[in-house]
């Protein structure tokens, strides 16, 4: 009697009935490849009892709030092991129950203000208020990362309070106001390059040195004009794009040692903003077209303005084209962060390509000097 329950097959009514879900559920699950039945002659749905298991496993990593299409990674061969991201899912909701508890006291503090006949204290309704938009804050920003991001930055953010007692974003914000007040320094001095050293280890202990994580951080701030306004509001105090400039010229400045002092100052004297948005528009250019023949004319073109770009940003000076190769050559040991740039960029790709594409058009032009 047990060997026959076992090898029976139920209708997708039937199965639903004996396993406690929906069959819109079971449907669902099915078309997401969560759960995949076998088909009767006529199509219709049949589970077995071995299809339990799977279920079981699937209601018990949906009810700890993973998202189904994670579900699915984590029940696929190969998959990261499931405590793994049962760990990530516990640091998400250790950091879910912080805020809530925060939001739960500073209730409780504004009832107690609140007797007959007073008001609460301003200071507590400015508490209040910043807990409510800290959570509002959280899922704005969970948009512009994937799940297993996402868990990550949860984790890398509870750590980093834990250890120090302080929220990233207060970090961050006092990273800012010290950049903003440092705007007029030189880019290579000493107290400008402190300040990049301690931007570069914020931002490896807020990504954790993930690249998805690097990427949601990078989408998020990216698409900043779009966030709530009470969202802006808080960065809107800053000269975001002018810190932004001054921390690229630190972090740049860092290459000061490829070059000789003569061959650095022409450089730093070359460099200016224009020219670095040519180069990003002319890099992302180049980008879609590494699928192109290096000897083609769309490839030959790009090269000739690569070539007028590579002279406009050297004033043709040999010292700083030497300095640019040296750099070049020793990517290897740039600064993290610089480091990470080139990879995700894509940009030794991309400079293997035109370097390609530079020999193509002087061996067809038959000059070197190009």
């Amino acid at each position: 009697m047990g060997m026959e329950r076992l090898n029976r097959q139920y209708r997708i009514h039937e199965f639903a009935a004996l396993a406690g879900v929906t069959a819109k559920a079971l449907r669902h699950y099915d078309r997401l490849g969560l759960l995949k039945p076998s088909r009767s002659a006529s199509g219709y749905r049949l589970y077995a009892e071995s299809d339990l298991e799977r279920l079981e496993q699937i209601v018990a990593l949906k009810f700890l709030g993973l998202p189904l299409k994670q579900i699915r990674r984590l029940l696929e061969r190969g998959a990261p092991p499931i405590a793994e991201a049962l760990r990530g899912q516990r640091a998400a909701l250790e950091e879910k129950r912080r805020l809530l508890d925060r939001a739960i006291t500073t209730i409780q503090d504004a009832e107690r203000a609140m007797a007959p006949g007073t008001s609460p204290d301003a200071d507590i309704l400015r508490r209040l208020i910043e807990v409510i938009e800290r959570q509002n804050h959280l899922e704005t920003m969970k948009r512009y990362y994937n799940e297993d991001a996402w868990t990550k930055l949860s984790r890398l953010r509870r750590e980093y309070t834990d250890d120090l007692r302080g929220s990233i974003s207060d970090a961050w914000r006092g990273l800012f106001r010290e950049a903003e007040s440092m705007l007029e320094e030189d880019p290579g001095g000493d107290k400008a390059q402190d300040l990049g050293a301690r931007w570069m280890r914020l931002w490896e202990s807020t990504t954790g040195g993930d690249v998805a994580v690097r990427t949601g951080l990078r989408n998020s701030w990216a698409d900043r004009r779009n966030w709530p306004s009470e969202m802006r509001r808080e960065w809107d105090e800053f000269k975001t794009g002018k810190i932004g400039e001054f921390i690229t010229k630190v972090l740049a400045a860092q290459m000061k040692k490829y070059y000789t002092a003569e061959a650095w100052a022409g450089k730093t004297a070359l460099d200016r903003p224009e020219i670095a948005d040519s180069w990003k528009a002319l890099y992302r250019e180049a980008g879609e077209l590494l699928e192109e023949d290096p000897a083609s004319e769309k490839a030959r073109e790009l090269a000739i303005r690569w070539l007028r770009l590579c002279e406009l940003s050297t004033g043709g000076d040999a010292g700083i084209k030497e300095g640019l190769k040296k750099a070049w050559d020793d990517r290897q040991r740039w600064p993290l962060v610089l480091r990470q740039y080139v990879e995700e960029s894509r940009v030794a790709e991309i400079a293997a390509w035109i370097g390609k594409a530079i020999h193509e058009l002087r061996k067809r032009s038959g000059s070197v000097d190009l």
